[in-house]
């Protein structure tokens, strides 16, 4: 039995990549992200932006593909009191990739924020809109502000529950640092995490191994509007300095879909055995809060056949739970499929059901056995007839027995019959053991030779016999046994012969 082994970093980029990447050597399933259409139902939007006062809107960059995205406002020389209500405003609504209005359940903002420290104060606001599909409105929203006073508030609403205001300032248990330590007029890279599960939305701030609480509010239907704006302070007679920067956007979880696909392997020989899978990993490498509930499953298909487009319609299907820590999947394909998955292609393909999940794989082994190396099948000849052979044109005449196919060549000009039958004979009978013997009828009178060629693989050699030792006969006119002088090729497990 031989292994096919995908172990490290190169191997793996081999196959494709689906919603995965390389991580320390091991593979692993991605975060999703916004406008990434390397996922499965990937999300997309549709930004839009608005200024609303150009003397303080410094710069407003924005990016349908990577989701870089800067809100910047800078003015040093305010004479007069601000007549607008915000500086500038970027939104979009989010959509599928037939650009059918959709929205997640989860999504996380990698962002900076850098304001200036003056009097009065000045805030950025993230607004994330939930929109109810049985009543086609906007019913729920929830607002995270953050402002140049070293506070990050949450103002939420839902259309039967009304408004409700909270700042965030409980730390989470085994948080590194109290999580106000990461709140300030300058954040260098902090997180948002936000989860809608049960008409609920969860809401935390993350920084540096630090965490809040989860802080939940009533919410109607999925996240489905993305809104960043730069309000304005009528208040603030003198300077203004505030910035945001996005750095990525990532929605619903992990990726869910098809996270790694193999090369097509070739085991070099058609009918070969896959035996037995083995992939190891570490489950759980990082998991989405509250997802106790829901189970972490991956799928493989092993894809298996003789040809490439057989290989398409023949797979096996392996579904697994895992629990956290280390795990080991090791199955018998035979035990799986209810039948021996034989061919001479493979392909394995890792499918991760739950995007509450992020899992490792350290490696895949397909464990195969070569045709040329499966379990001896005994001496048995299979007793099989060809009727109405030719023998009077060029001609290949195959026959592909369970044991021990053979093919006769017939060459142009051999001068033989038309219609010939061909009888295998059982060792035993008229041939001895070692022999592979054929019947004509009639015998054939040949002008030129004809090749008749064995495969032997699979013989069961008693300790006395060797490849060398098989011969190849057939039965003369009186019924008489006779051997042809035989050629041995034990590289592909033939014997030929020539007749005439």
């Amino acid at each position: 039995m031989r292994d096919f082994l995908i172990y490290n970093e190169a191997d793996f980029e081999n196959g494709k990549l689906i919603g995965s990447e390389m991580d320390a050597g091991n593979l692993v399933n991605s975060f999703r992200r916004l406008n990434d259409g390397s996922f499965n139902a990937a999300v997309f939007t549709a930004w839009n932006d608005t200024v609303y006062n150009d003397k303080f809107v410094d710069k407003m960059i924005f990016s349908d593909e990577d989701d870089s995205i800067i809100l910047s406002v800078e003015n040093n020389d305010i004479q007069h009191s601000i007549q607008t209500e915000n500086f500038c405003r970027l939104h979009t609504d989010l959509y599928d990739e037939d650009g059918v209005p959709t929205g997640v359940e989860n999504l996380t903002l990698n962002f900076s924020w850098n304001s200036a420290e003056i009097q009065h104060e000045e805030e950025v606001v993230i607004k994330l809109t939930g929109f109810d599909e049985e009543n086609e409105e906007e019913s729920s929203y929830q607002e995270i502000h953050i402002n140049n006073k070293a506070e990050m508030m949450i103002k939420s609403f839902h259309h039967e529950e009304g408004e409700n205001i909270e700042y965030i300032t409980d730390t989470a248990a085994g948080s590194i640092r109290p999580i106000n330590d990461h709140i300030s007029n300058y954040i260098d890279e902090g997180f948002l995490d936000f989860r809608v599960q049960q008409d609920n939305i969860y809401t935390r701030y993350r920084a540096r191994g630090s965490y809040s609480e989860w802080y939940e509010y009533p919410f109607e239907g999925k996240i489905s509007e993305i809104e960043f704006i730069q309000p304005a302070n009528p208040l603030n007679t003198n300077r203004v300095y505030k910035e945001l920067t996005v750095n990525e956007i990532l929605v619903d979880g992990y990726n869910s879909g098809p996270i790694y696909r193999t090369d097509v392997f070739d085991a070099m020989e058609t009918s070969s055995l896959f035996n037995e899978i083995e992939i190891e990993g570490l489950s759980a490498v990082d998991t989405l809060f509250g997802s106790e509930t829901r189970s972490n499953i991956v799928e493989i298909y092993i894809h298996y056949g003789n040809t490439i487009e057989e290989m398409k319609e023949q797979f096996i299907t392996i579904t697994e739970e895992l629990e956290s820590g280390v795990f080991s999947i090791n199955e018998d394909l035979e035990e799986i499929a209810g039948e021996k998955p034989e061919g001479r292609y493979a392909q394995v393909v890792i499918r991760n059901l739950s995007s509450y999940y992020q899992n490792s794989v350290d490696h895949i082994i397909l464990n195969h056995t070569p045709k040329s190396m499966l379990k001896k099948i005994g001496r048995q000849v299979d007793e099989y007839i060809i009727e109405d052979a030719d023998f009077s044109r060029q001609n290949v005449i195959e026959a592909e027995t369970e044991n021990f196919p053979f093919k006769i060549v017939v060459p142009e000009d051999a001068g033989g019959p038309e219609s010939v039958d061909i009888k295998r004979c059982q060792q035993g009978e008229l041939f001895a053991e070692g022999m592979f013997g054929f019947e004509f009828d009639p015998v054939p009178e040949l002008d030129r030779y004809i090749l008749i060629e064995v495969d032997y693989t699979g013989y069961d050699f008693n300790p006395y016999m060797s490849e060398e030792g098989l011969l190849i006969g057939y039965v003369d006119m009186n019924g008489n046994p006779q051997q042809l002088e035989t050629v041995t090729f034990s590289t592909r497990n033939k014997v030929l012969a020539y007749y005439l």
